[in-house]
């Protein structure tokens, strides 16, 4: 009997918590030492280099974690044609975005972080493959400790460059140096899971995965341009580099936040997996919990975060960055509509309805695009954040209506309830008992306060204990 599955949820929390957090202390050095412009440089960067990778990830580490927790013996053979398939491709796909951008007629600095912030999302690929293959076998442990190792290389690089004063250039070059540093480091992690590493080039099954995945790819092209085109359309439609910093800065913040539905998932992507075989009850009865999890931690930091995010917004970015808490407050929205995207989609894989997921983004880009073509020229950055948080709703409808669909009973008033009473308790004891001229951490932690018991006791203990005496299937784990 393995261990229960709370641990690895909480393994992949914490390991997530600190890589996270890493990365967002370095993002607000690097943003109160480069200022808004220069941030908003390096933000445009990494969101074209995030509508490149999907060239790079067309769908196929979800299916490969599937077919993998399923099948143990076929794990070393697909992650060695992954990894050369994802190798292959940085080597055309990396030249192809900065000449991409060059033809657009971006030079100097936001050419540079193209190069460098943009590589930097497309090498940590590679990483996402090691990651998948310790997901696979629930080595969450490992993947959370990979997860912690890449962002302790990648900050120590990156801020030993930002702490000398070298050029913007040089600084992005130095974080793109220990991202590809830090996906060497998964061989290692790897071989503590037992997974014996390769790197082979088998063109025909892999592009007949890419063929089988190609929703996936829809997918995720969609996904990421929807992550990302907001700041794409934002600079071509006139909005300066220095609203974009604040944007991005929002966006960094609502990011490191993803940590939360995303741990749910992890933990419980190869259990969806598995108990799809066993039925669809078996199955409903792993998404139940997980998705009170889910709108559990998600609800929770999404009306708190709200509240409190000017001064949280000011805490992590200083003074030049209060613009920046409004648009956190908006963005915050998408959290618990991005943690019912995380689950339906690991549903989608395990009952083989991966279409359905290309059809769930695409309403999820096509509302967010039209809302920032409404409402970025009339409201500018702001509308670009009320778009992000539509197109987060119609994806989480979508899903919602999907997991109906393939007959799984995922209990969402058993979900909502025990996490909107508590919402209301702590929105109405932040809000108007205490004092605003704390300090903004001692508000969130008396939002914590209010907000756990409340929890508990209006229902959702249930849901702890039941993830707390989870286990794996005999014969699985």
């Amino acid at each position: 009997m393995g261990p229960a599955v709370l641990r690895n949820a909480l393994f992949s929390m914490v390991g997530q918590l600190s890589a996270r957090l890493l990365a967002l202390v370095f993002y607000a050095l690097l943003a109160r030492m480069l200022g808004p412009e220069r941030y908003g440089d390096q933000g445009f960067g990494a969101a074209v280099g995030t509508l490149f990778v999907v060239l790079l990830e067309p769908g196929l580490i979800p299916m490969f974690i599937r077919d993998a927790a399923r099948d143990r013996s076929v794990l070393e053979r697909r992650l060695a044609a992954l990894l050369g398939y994802k190798l292959m491709m940085l080597t055309l796909v990396w030249p192809a975005s900065v000449l991409a951008a060059w033809a657009a007629g971006y030079h100097g600095d936001p050419l540079w972080a193209v190069v460098w912030a943009g590589g930097t999302i497309l090498v940590a690929s590679v990483e996402d493959a090691c990651a998948g293959a310790l997901t696979a076998v629930e080595r969450l442990d490992l993947e959370s400790s990979l997860r912690v190792v890449s962002k302790v290389v990648t900050v120590t690089l990156g801020g030993a460059a930002l702490l000398t004063h070298q050029p913007f250039a040089v600084v992005v070059a130095c974080v793109c140096a220990g991202a590809a540093t830090a996906a060497a480091t998964g061989v290692w992690f790897l071989g503590r899971a037992g997974i014996r590493l390769r790197v082979a080039w088998e063109p025909g099954p892999m592009f007949a995965r890419v063929r089988e995945a190609w929703p996936l790819a829809v997918h995720n092209v969609m996904w990421l341009l929807t992550l990302r085109l907001d700041q794409v359309m934002a600079s071509a439609m006139g909005v300066p580099h220095d609203a974009l910093g604040g944007y991005n800065g929002a966006v960094k913040v609502v990011e490191a936040l993803i940590l939360f539905p995303n741990a749910v998932a992890l933990a419980f992507q190869p259990r969806l997996a598995r108990a799809w075989a066993g039925g669809r009850e078996a199955c409903a009865a792993e998404l139940r919990p997980a998705l009170a999890a889910s709108l559990g931690l998600t609800l929770a930091v999404a009306v708190g975060g709200a509240l409190l995010a000017d001064g949280l917004a000011v805490l992590v970015y200083g003074e030049r960055f209060r613009d920046a808490g409004p648009l956190l407050a908006i963005q915050l929205a998408c959290l618990p509509l991005v943690g019912v995207q995380f689950l339906g989609a690991c549903a989608m894989v395990a009952a083989g309805r991966i279409r359905l997921q290309a059809v769930t983004v695409a309403a999820n880009f096509g509302v967010n695009v039209a809302l920032n073509l409404l409402l970025v020229p009339r409201f500018g950055v702001a509308g670009a954040s009320w778009a992000a948080v539509g197109g987060g709703a119609a994806g989480a409808v979508v899903y919602a209506w999907g997991i109906r669909a393939v007959g799984l009973r995922a209990g969402w008033a058993a979900a909502l309830l025990p996490a909107g009473a508590a919402c209301a308790a702590m929105a109405a004891v932040v809000g108007l008992v205490v004092p605003e001229d704390w300090p903004v951490l001692t508000r969130v932690a008396a939002g914590a306060v209010v907000y756990a018991p409340v929890y508990w006791a209006a229902g959702g203990g249930r849901a702890i204990r039941a993830l707390w005496t989870a286990r794996h299937t005999p014969g699985n784990g």
